[in-house]
């Protein structure tokens, strides 16, 4: 590796071939040495598993710009990035950028986030990127979404985060944003729908669908994207929720006689 430069491991879940991978590949090679470990297929919404009960295999398929692609998740990517193809210093990890927005309960499902947060795992500055847009995405639009991912890990590069926080950003699809705000998690559920359906055999076999239900309040993530506005959520490995911890713990007391 390149040691005047900085190291970026840029990785996704969306696959080798998603638009926003090259995009973000392109536009973080002019901060350092950018390394690309991609899944080799489309793992959205599947949040941060990691493959223990099977091999993995890894393939390179570029030096121009050095990439690779896996058979596993995209937290597997990361761990694989940082572990077993640079072997160096990662600098930072970069996740991105996803085809569809990671806000709210996303979160939680988002193999976009899950790649950063393996990252912070690792104890390296880590973000995930997401564009909020479901169809075709105009290239102007793509570029306009690197060039600013660019410009806030240059800063990223030069102040770190805080320890065991990743941002987690969500840009709208129009190409000039109104501005940037830091914002919390939203409050965006989803009705879910089971869709059930027989095979030619009589057996049922059944599709996940639902609705998203959501506040949108101004001040998340959702009501940024919404307003036009670029959405930072800074998110920490720690879920304790500490605001109820004393409320959980007088309220279920007499459990510690019971032992």
């Amino acid at each position: 590796m390149t040691k005047d430069l900085p190291t970026i491991l840029v990785s996704n879940d969306d696959g080798l071939d998603a638009a926003g991978l090259l995009v973000l590949g392109r536009y973080l090679s002019g901060l350092g040495k950018v390394v690309i470990v991609s899944p080799d297929r489309q793992r959205s919404a599947g949040g941060h598993s990691i493959t223990l009960k099977e091999p993995i295999r890894i393939k390179k398929v570029s030096d121009d710009i050095e990439t690779w692609v896996t058979t596993g998740t995209p937290a597997d990517c990361v761990l694989i990035g940082i572990y077993e193809i640079i072997k160096d210093r990662v600098d930072l990890v970069v996740s991105g950028i996803n085809h569809g927005a990671n806000v709210g309960i996303d979160i939680t499902y988002s193999g976009t986030v899950s790649a950063a947060m393996e990252g912070v795992i690792c104890g390296i500055p880590s973000i995930a990127v997401s564009l909020a847009s479901y169809g075709e995405v105009k290239k102007e639009i793509l570029e306009m979404a690197g060039d600013f991912t660019c410009k806030l890990a240059r800063l990223i590069l030069r102040y770190g985060l805080p320890k065991d926080t990743l941002l987690n950003i969500n840009i709208p699809p129009i190409e000039k944003p109104l501005g940037v705000r830091f914002t919390h998690q939203g409050s965006k559920r989803y009705l879910p729908r089971i869709i059930k359906r027989f095979d030619p055999s009589g057996e049922p076999y059944y599709w996940l669908d639902a609705s998203p239900v959501d506040n949108g309040e101004g001040e998340s993530d959702l009501g940024a994207i919404r307003d036009g506005y670029i959405s930072i959520t800074p998110i920490k490995l720690d879920m304790t929720d500490y605001e109820h911890l004393d409320e959980v713990a007088n309220r279920y007391r007499e459990i510690t006689e019971m032992i």
